[in-house]
C-alpha cells in the first residue's frame, strides 16, 4: 500500500495496514506521530492510496490512539 498526500508519498508494509471490515470496507494503518504522514492524516480527512495498482480516494472517519502509534481508519470515498 501507498499513501500519496500532498506532494509527498510513504510505501507501507506488511505489518503497518490491515483490512479491519470487509464489508463494508476499512483498512487500519498504524502511523507513528513522529512521522510526517501522521500529521497530515489528523489534519486532513482524505488520503489518496494505491493498493495493489489501484489509485482511489479515501477518507478517514477515524482514529485510536494505541500506545506509542495511532490507527487510522480509512475507507473508499466517492470522487468529486
Amino acid at each position: 500500500m501507498e499513501i500519496l498526500f500532498g506532494n509527498k508519498h510513504e510505501k507501507l508494509t506488511e505489518g503497518k495496514y490491515f483490512i479491519a471490515s470487509a464489508n463494508p470496507l476499512y483498512y487500519g494503518i498504524i502511523v507513528n506521530p513522529s512521522s510526517e504522514l501522521w500529521g497530515y492524516m489528523v489534519e486532513n480527512h482524505s488520503i489518496k492510496s494505491d493498493i495493489n495498482g489501484d489509485l482511489q480516494d479515501y477518507t478517514i472517519p477515524y482514529r485510536i490512539d494505541v500506545g506509542e502509534n495511532s490507527i487510522f481508519f480509512i475507507k473508499p470515498g466517492e470522487w468529486d
